[in-house]
């Protein structure tokens, strides 16, 4: 399989092409929040697969971006272990830092992660 490397380095703030980010995963990747795929058998499992994406601000369009992003990255992780497939999706939001009056910064982090597998 081969997804093309989402290879914008930018920060979350620009805008990204939402279309094509969710045809790449979805041509090239079955994902599933579940352990199975339906109407697919897994004939492998080859390990977890994580990523991160950094939120600079707190809003739906950067956490949409950082959404695509994450997703696509595990994605690319899995097809380069040899998966055609990921079981498990979980998206998990922390904070960290200390906002204040001060001029304190919160950082937020998506992280995404699963397990890849091989399915027929």
């Amino acid at each position: 399989m081969n997804i093309p490397f989402f290879s914008k380095k930018s920060n979350s703030d620009e805008d990204i092409d939402v279309t094509e980010i969710e045809r790449l995963i979805r041509d090239n990747i079955d994902i599933s929040v579940t352990d199975a795929i339906p109407t697919k058998q897994i004939v492998e499992h080859i390990g977890l697969v994580a990523t991160e994406q950094m939120i600079p601000k707190y809003n739906t369009k950067c956490m949409e971006q950082a959404r695509l992003k994450g997703t696509l990255n595990l994605a690319e992780k899995a097809a380069r272990l040899g998966a055609n497939g990921i079981v498990g999706f979980t998206l998990n939001f922390a904070t960290h830092g200390a906002s204040n009056q001060a001029g304190g910064r919160v950082d937020s982090v998506l992280i995404v992660t699963g397990t890849a597998v091989v399915v027929r």
